[in-house]
């Protein structure tokens, strides 16, 4: 056995050594080895809100003085105008769960400021990071590979969510629809 060993050394370096680096990657990308904690804010964004590109846009989500979040409805000055209502929704990291809110009930043919009776209880800061450090972006992503690129398909592609920290993302899953792709940060929460 020893002088199987010998004469054939080259071949078994050669066989074992792919097979323990194909080890290590597998272990290293399914192995958690992260070094800041979760995110620990609940926040909110909405879809489909078009108001920071379109000053015409007659939704606003404001977060008031008290810290609550309001709908700001003005009626659009043509009436020949179909603008389509944000969508909400209220994201907890910690339990992965992602929550539609609907948006409160009201006269579309005035001006009106309106709480959202499902959030009544909870307090918003609408800065950019939580105040445990994350922060809150959105990132394409198209289907398309080599193989689309050269010879066409694989077109379709869609946003996804991402909370950011020191170069490492945790990536929310929601039931959102994708295809409008952008969501925009409300507020996180930070007192219920």
């Amino acid at each position: 056995m020893k002088g199987f060993l010998k004469e054939h050394f080259v071949l078994m370096i050669g066989v074992s050594l792919p097979l323990i680096l194909s080890l290590i990657f597998f272990l290293s990308a399914n192995l958690p080895f992260e070094t800041i904690p979760p995110p620990q804010y609940a926040f909110v964004f909405a879809q489909d809100f078009y108001y920071r590109n379109n000053p015409n846009y007659p939704y606003q989500l404001v977060v008031n003085e008290q810290k609550a979040l309001e709908l700001h409805y003005s009626p659009p000055e043509k009436d020949n105008m179909s603008w389509t209502a944000p969508m909400l929704f209220l994201c907890d990291p910690k339990s992965k769960k992602v929550e539609k809110i609907d948006l409160p009930q009201f006269d579309a043919k005035e001006a009106v400021v309106v709480p959202f009776p499902a959030l009544k209880d909870k307090q918003f800061d609408p800065s950019l990071t939580s105040p445990d450090g994350f922060t809150f972006r959105t990132e394409y992503q198209g289907s398309g590979n080599l193989m689309t690129e050269l010879f066409g398909g694989g077109y379709s592609g869609r946003s996804r969510i991402i909370l950011s920290k020191d170069g490492h993302d945790f990536p929310i899953k929601t039931d959102a629809p994708y295809y409008y792709g952008q969501g925009d940060l409300i507020g996180w929460v930070v007192k219920e």
